[in-house]
């Protein structure tokens, strides 16, 4: 065996290293930036997750356009003549038709015109291609679509339908179905009825979606009456205790 007389000593512990404030700020810093990166994604994923459960959107677009009857091509061909000016009595447009004929339709009445994307010199048209609406009041959107048998589903289950406008905008509006064109159609026309206090813009496009009920209706509308009882005792209070703050 082997031993050893000699002095013993330990070595003593090293002093801690106190960081400067700098190098403790810069690591709060790398964690609340972390956190919130991660806050964030977390209320985006939230987000998705709400709209694709509480929204269901239809595939057709929705055109807002003035009432008034809508003028068709009668025949093949090509609009050899076209004037959106045209007065009760003139030729508002011509087909070159396939026949060979120069069809000529004059302006059935004294109202405006409103030109379609197919109503313009040298285009081609087809029996039944909207050419231009006759609108007789001014100012009176009505919109029109197809629907999914889905989306008459929900209609008729009483899911809300609402417009999203171009900038964001949400309008609640009604839905009438119309009858369908044929047995074998694949979709469901529907005349939507627009709020008339809604600003609304001729022309404008706007997609078509329904809000999805995930309560049953008794039960959220017990939780609305609560709400509104809640918001209605909360505001008594305030009134009460003006300067309670």
């Amino acid at each position: 065996m082997l031993g050893y007389t000699g002095p013993v000593s330990f070595k003593s512990k090293p002093a801690a290293v106190v960081q400067p404030a700098l190098h403790r700020v810069a690591g709060l810093g790398r964690r609340g930036l972390v956190m919130g990166l991660t806050a964030a994604l977390a209320i985006v994923a939230a987000g998705i997750v709400h709209e694709r459960l509480v929204y269901a959107y239809e595939p057709r677009p929705v055109i807002l356009t003035e009432g008034g009857q809508t003028m068709r091509a009668t025949a093949a061909g090509q609009l050899s003549y076209v004037d959106p000016d045209a007065q009760f009595g003139e030729v508002v447009y011509s087909i070159l038709a396939n026949s060979g004929d120069l069809l000529s339709v004059k302006m059935p009445c004294d109202c405006r015109i409103a030109p379609l994307e197919a109503f313009a010199s040298g285009a081609t048209v087809l029996p039944g291609t909207p050419l231009l609406d006759l609108l007789q009041s001014e100012g009176t959107l009505t919109a029109s679509t197809e629907i999914t048998f889905e989306g008459s589903a929900r209609a008729l289950a009483g899911d809300g339908a609402q417009l999203v406008l171009q900038d964001g905008r949400v309008v609640p509006v009604t839905l009438e179905l119309l009858p369908a064109p044929g047995a074998g159609a694949a979709l469901q026309p529907v005349r939507i009825n627009l709020p008339g206090s809604a600003d609304l813009e001729r022309g404008s496009s706007a997609r078509l979606r329904f809000k999805r009920q995930l309560l049953p209706a008794p039960l959220a509308a017990g939780l609305a009456v609560i709400g509104r009882g809640l918001s209605m005792g909360g505001g008594a209070k305030a009134e009460e205790n003006p300067d309670a703050r």
